[in-house]
């Protein structure tokens, strides 16, 4: 003979369901309410349809990313070359680099340029325009150290779209989680902190 639930059975397993379906509202929610890192991003490389995805926030001020682009920009950038990976960069300064986001602003409108990788690496690798004197001179300077329009580049970082366009990358950046900088998605997944080596086997063994 079956036996049959008890009243007091029933009710818990009642309240058990609510619970359950109330926090699936809610996380569905809250992803619908999150701000997705899905937005075109000011500079990328590969194709949108590659079978990786690699997301990564940076700030031109951070040694970290200085060093995560000379020991592993090259190889990410190959990558994608190849169509297997889609890179892309987002802004993301931390509060205590006032400098970030007027570079990041440059490194946009190289960008729409059509050299956005090249500026890019040289705000990384040349730290020198950090240093004492107004940081627009001293992007000017780069910029015509690689050969690029400065002073066009330096109208376009004024715009008022272009600031837009570094807010919204800081705002993706908040809403996803991200801290410190550099911080890296890997088709989603968070991966920070993590060394430009240990980023290279990761995105490898993604490859695969």
């Amino acid at each position: 003979m079956r036996a049959g639930l008890g009243s007091g059975a029933v009710v818990a397993l009642a309240v058990c369901c609510v619970l359950v379906a109330t926090r699936t509202a809610r996380s569905e929610r809250e992803r619908a309410e999150r701000p997705a890192v899905d937005s075109a991003p000011a500079l990328a490389a590969g194709p949108e349809a590659a079978p990786v995805r690699l997301v990564l926030f940076s700030d031109y001020e951070c040694d970290a990313c200085s060093h995560l682009e000379r020991e592993a920009g090259a190889e990410l950038r190959r990558w994608a070359a190849e169509g297997r990976l889609r890179l892309e960069l987002r802004h993301f300064a931390l509060r205590a680099h006032r400098r970030a986001p007027r570079a990041s602003a440059w490194a946009i409108c190289a960008a729409r340029a059509g050299h956005g990788w090249e500026l890019h690496t040289a705000l990384l690798e040349r730290p020198s325009w950090r240093g004492p004197g107004p940081s627009e001179l001293a992007l000017r300077a780069l910029a015509d150290s690689l050969g690029l329009d400065g002073p066009a580049l330096s109208t376009c970082a004024q715009s008022e779209e272009i600031a837009g366009e570094v807010a919204r990358d800081q705002t993706l950046g908040a809403a996803d989680g991200v801290a410190a900088v550099p911080a890296v998605r890997l088709d989603g997944r968070a991966l920070e902190p993590i060394a430009p080596r240990a980023l290279l086997r990761a995105v490898e063994r993604a490859l695969r």
